[in-house]
């Protein structure tokens, strides 16, 4: 066998499956193949048998041997990625860029290794340059449109699945994405439609369809609902017995009862931070306790670190408004209970509003230095200059909050999380034991730690917990009243 039909034979081999024989032929014609031949055909074996180690030493061959070939970056990037080196993946593709500008598959290998560090900003703009470039256009645009959807900015989606589309894209391919792009940009016909067109192209089951239009059918009754709550901070303050005990707004929910001394504020998790789930109110507190509370959500997706839109234009504007209720409505205590993600929002709006206590469901107190949570990667990268250490927050400002944060004993995270604040004297950490996930953390568990945290506050046996009398399950004595 020659030089020219070994390399050929080996590809064949290759493309066929049978790595063993492959390998085989590469080391018994060796000296007749040229070093690049060897050195690349030797990479795909390894690459196929995912010995990635072995890949990328192979790789670094090939590149010291032709670094002036595109494809010699390319394989080292692929190389470092398939062993989850992302950052190392990014370095390899970005230097071969610097020497092959634009090129498309070290375009490519960064697109990926952004996206799997959670750059997101990063991977938009690459995904821009191919379509500049008329690279795959189809397929960049269902990319594009795909990192939107999962950053809840449907307008942005939906423009780009269409112009995938138009490129020629495989339209049953996207047509329940396209559903949901038009859903949370609040075209609900559209949505219903495009839904509608899902089920009949076998894309959606019926169930799924028949869900869907359900959820918008919701959707539209809120809007009318929010639309006609929103009235900000002079509708807070306008509460009273009189008016409604309850109002939920867009960004907003509040839960009054005149008299109580007691305000409860509570942060939800990543979703809600960042707008996409509706701001709610645990139910045990409206059931069980003599609180008034509120709830937050953020639709500019800021962690509420640019405050509360409809309270105030920007953070100490809503620190400053929140201050004001707190004194219209008499509170005397003031109780922050935060879920997940909402630990370090909590946090400062806690120091800044010089609260009594904060509770915390296996709260996420200082921000990882990156995230492949694609809502929380596009946080960090948009707000970094705005974070801060919590703990030095707290040693500074926050030595009179009475801190108790829970977490499940076997979620990594969570326990990372509590050793941030561990060792501080106002801090009570609660290790839930065998808790092994962040969900159940947060779900599971938050009910019998509120009636601890908030025990003064609880109802007693005959209280009403609404308007309208006592309990119907209270057993009184004969001739007594719940007043008695």
């Amino acid at each position: 066998m020659n030089s020219v039909s070994a390399p050929d034979t080996v590809r064949q081999l290759l493309d066929k499956g049978a790595l063993d024989e492959a390998e085989r032929l590469i080391a018994r014609h060796a000296g007749e193949m040229s070093p690049l031949d060897r050195l690349t055909l030797s990479y795909r074996v390894a690459n196929a048998q995912r010995d990635f180690a072995r890949a990328e030493n192979l790789a670094r061959a090939v590149l010291a041997l032709r670094p002036d070939l595109p494809s010699s970056h390319e394989m080292l990037a692929f190389a470092l990625n398939n062993q989850a080196r992302y950052y190392d993946g990014l370095a390899a593709a970005d230097e071969g860029l610097a020497r092959f500008a634009d090129h498309p598959r070290l375009l490519e290998r960064s697109y990926r290794s952004a996206r799997a560090l959670g750059m997101t900003a990063r991977a938009i703009g690459i995904l821009e340059r191919l379509i500049a470039l008329g690279i795959e256009p189809a397929k960049q645009h269902a990319q594009m449109g795909r990192i939107y959807l999962q950053l809840y900015r449907g307008a942005d989606a939906l423009r780009h699945f269409h112009s995938a589309l138009e490129a020629g894209h495989d339209r049953k391919a996207l047509i329940t994405q396209i559903s949901s792009a038009a859903e949370r940009a609040g075209l609900f016909d559209a949505a219903k439609s495009y839904w509608l067109e899902a089920r009949d192209a076998g894309a959606a089951t019926p169930h799924e369809a028949a869900e869907a239009i359900v959820r918008i059918n919701q959707h539209r009754a809120s809007e009318k609902d929010h639309a006609a709550a929103d009235g900000g901070l002079e509708a807070l303050l306008a509460m009273d017995a009189e008016e409604g005990l309850a109002l939920t707004g867009r960004d907003v929910t509040a839960w009054r009862r005149p008299g109580a001394p007691d305000l409860v504020i509570i942060f939800g998790g990543l979703q809600s931070l960042m707008g996409v789930a509706p701001p709610s109110i645990p139910q045990t507190l409206l059931s069980d306790h003599r609180v008034n509370a509120l709830s937050f959500s953020d639709p500019t997706r800021q962690l509420m670190l640019g405050g509360i839109p409809s309270l105030a234009a920007d953070y100490k504007g809503t620190v400053k408004a929140l201050r004001r209720l707190i004194e219209a409505w008499e509170i005397e205590r003031v109780t922050v209970i935060a879920y997940s993600a909402g630990g370090y929002s909590a946090l400062r709006y806690a120091l800044d509003l010089k609260v009594h206590r904060v509770l915390m469901m296996a709260g996420s107190v200082v921000p990882p230095p990156r995230s492949d949570n694609v809502l929380l990667a596009d946080l960090l990268q948009r707000l970094g200059h705005m974070l801060m250490d919590t703990r030095k927050e707290v040693e500074a400002r926050g030595a009179d909050i009475d801190i108790t944060l829970a977490y499940g004993t076997e979620s990594p995270e969570d326990v990372w999380q509590a050793n941030h604040l561990a060792g501080l004297p106002n801090v009570t950490l609660r290790p839930l034991e065998g808790v092994t996930t962040h969900y159940l953390a947060t779900t599971h568990h938050h009910d019998p730690l509120i009636r601890e945290v908030l025990g003064e506050t609880r109802l007693a046996k005959c209280e009403p917990a609404l308007p309208g009398g006592p309990d119907p399950a209270c057993d009184l004595p004969a001739g007594e009243s719940p007043a008695a």
